[in-house]
Order: structure tokens, then C-alpha cells, then sequence
């Protein structure tokens, strides 16, 4: 797995997780997601994809013994990906559920 792959799957999940907040939380949303922290929430998902994909980089596994960084690496993002993607199929059943309320709650604002 790629630092661009688990990337991917953590800018995913990030995506999922303002739409979430936009949706849900619609009253937070403007002090909750700005452009700063946006910015850095990017930056540090990118941060921590690299540093899982340098594990299995070769010069790292010469230091220990029998390739533990590989598999270490291996661990990490699996696990991270897993987890994104549990994440991702929660938020949309959420979604999907709010969107009933969604619905009735613009009817009752609308002018006959």
C-alpha cells in the first residue's frame, strides 16, 4: 500500500466527515470546519500516510531485523484503512437516515 493509497482512503474519510458535520450539525458547521483547519487536517493526513509508507521503505527495514518496519507499515495501514472505511459506511447510514428529516424540515419552510 502507497502513501497516495492510504492518502486517498484518509482524504475519503475526510470528506465524509465534513458532509457529515454540514449535514448533522448544521448550526457548529461554520465555527467547527474552517479553511485553517481544513488546511492542517490535510496536511496531516498526508504527513501520516507518509511516514506509514516509509516503514516499508528498504533502508528502514535494514535497520531491523527480519523486515518488523514492513510489517509494522503493513499493520498501521491496514488498520487505518479499515477503519476509514467502517467510518465512511457509518456517516452515509447517518446520512441516509437524516435525510427523511431533511426533506420534511425544507416542506414546512416553504411559502404555499
Amino acid at each position: 500500500m502507497t502513501a497516495v493509497t492510504l492518502s486517498s482512503v484518509l482524504h475519503l474519510m475526510l470528506v465524509t466527515c465534513e458532509r457529515l458535520i454540514a449535514i448533522k450539525y448544521t448550526l457548529v458547521y461554520p465555527s467547527l470546519v474552517t479553511t485553517q483547519k481544513i488546511k492542517v487536517v490535510v496536511i496531516a493526513s498526508w504527513f501520516f500516510a507518509l511516514c506509514c509508507a516509509s516503514l516499508r521503505w528498504p533502508f528502514i527495514n535494514q535497520v531491523f531485523d527480519e523486515g518488523i518496519a514492513d510489517k509494522i507499515g503493513k499493520m498501521v495501514a491496514c488498520t487505518i484503512m479499515f477503519s476509514c472505511i467502517f467510518f465512511v459506511a457509518i456517516s452515509y447510514t447517518i446520512l441516509y437516515k437524516e435525510t427523511p428529516f431533511q426533506k420534511n424540515k425544507i416542506k414546512t419552510q416553504q411559502l404555499p
